[in-house]
């Protein structure tokens, strides 16, 4: 249950109206809100954790794309990379760019064949990364950072899913 702490209040055509409202949580953390949003205080701990969360993502996502360009423009041999098909389902992600380009802005939150597309391409990543780490497991000689880069990249998608923006969904 949310109880309210106070708030600096202003009139506007004879009524009162709170600009801002604090709050407490049940769980005791506090809460900031106005008509629109609202802020919930969280520790630094958590909130580090996130940018970690994003960060090793990011990384992971960057090796994932140029040590598997590199490995394909090398030719090496390709059928056995651990990258080869994560380095698909990253690159997949730019599919849905130009059919975004294409459509309207007012379209945006619709199911247009560009949020389709941006849905298929992002629930297909996770499934890619899984790919790559069982081709990696079999691998005669594994590269320990491919392994890491594919489970950095799949711990940020398993953060964003517990968000509820995993697989990206604009007509939701």
């Amino acid at each position: 249950m949310l109880k309210p702490l106070g708030g600096r209040l202003f009139r506007q055509q004879d009524r009162v109206l709170a600009s801002h409202v604090l709050l407490t949580a049940d769980h005791g953390s506090k809460v900031i809100a106005n008509d629109h949003q609202s802020y919930q205080q969280v520790s630094a701990v958590w909130l580090g954790a996130l940018w970690a969360s994003l960060v090793a993502g990011m990384l992971g996502l960057l090796y994932v794309l140029v040590l598997g360009g590199v490995r394909l423009l090398r030719r090496q041999p390709w059928r056995s990379d651990p990258l080869r098909v994560p380095l698909i389902g990253v690159a997949a992600l730019v599919l849905p760019v130009p059919l975004f380009l294409r459509q309207s802005f007012l379209q945006l939150g619709d199911p247009t064949t560009a949020s389709i597309v941006l849905a298929v391409v992002t629930a297909a990543l996770p499934l890619a990364m899984l790919f790559g780490l069982g081709v990696h497991a079999q691998a005669p000689r594994p590269r320990a950072l491919d392994a890491a880069a594919l489970l950095a990249v799949l711990q940020w998608i398993l953060v964003l899913a517990a968000w509820g923006l995993m697989p990206m969904r604009m007509w939701i």
